[in-house]
C-alpha cells in the first residue's frame, strides 16, 4: 500500500447531488500515476450494491452513483467533482468500464457520524 505524503487542499463539497448525464471529473492518486484526472458522465444515480457484486461483506445499503469512468487499483477514495469544481461523491470502486461512487448525502451523513465538521459546504 502506498500513501501520498504531500499536503492536499480540502475538498469543497457541493450543496446538491450531481444529476444524471452531467459531466464529472475524478481526481486520483493511484500508484505511479500522480494526480490522474479522468472525465465522464453520471450514467445512473442509484445502483444497488447487490446489482454490482455477489457479496456485500460490510452490509453497505446506500445506492451508489455510476459513472462512465474507468478507475485503477488505488483510486478508491478519489473525489468526484462537478463542473464547478465542487465534490459530488467519493469513488468506491469499479468494474473496468464503470466506476461507482458513494453519493454526496452518504458522505455528509458519514462525516457527521464520525464527528467531522462541515460548514459552508466545506469538509475539513
Amino acid at each position: 500500500m502506498h500513501y501520498c505524503n504531500e499536503p492536499h487542499n480540502p475538498v469543497i463539497f457541493s450543496n446538491r447531488s450531481a444529476k444524471a448525464l452531467k459531466r464529472v471529473v475524478m481526481l486520483s492518486w493511484p500508484c505511479r500515476r500522480h494526480r490522474t484526472a479522468v472525465t465522464g458522465h453520471i450514467s445512473h444515480r442509484g445502483r444497488n450494491i447487490v446489482d454490482l457484486c455477489q457479496t456485500n461483506p460490510f452490509g453497505f445499503t446506500a445506492k451508489l452513483g455510476e459513472v462512465d469512468i474507468t478507475s485503477d487499483y488505488g483510486s478508491s477514495g478519489a473525489p468526484l467533482f462537478n463542473g464547478s469544481g465542487d465534490g459530488v461523491g467519493v469513488l468506491q470502486g469499479g468494474d473496468g468500464k464503470f466506476s461507482y461512487s458513494i453519493p454526496l448525502d452518504v458522505v455528509r451523513q458519514t462525516l457527521a457520524q464520525w464527528g467531522g465538521e462541515m460548514y459552508a459546504g466545506e469538509c475539513c
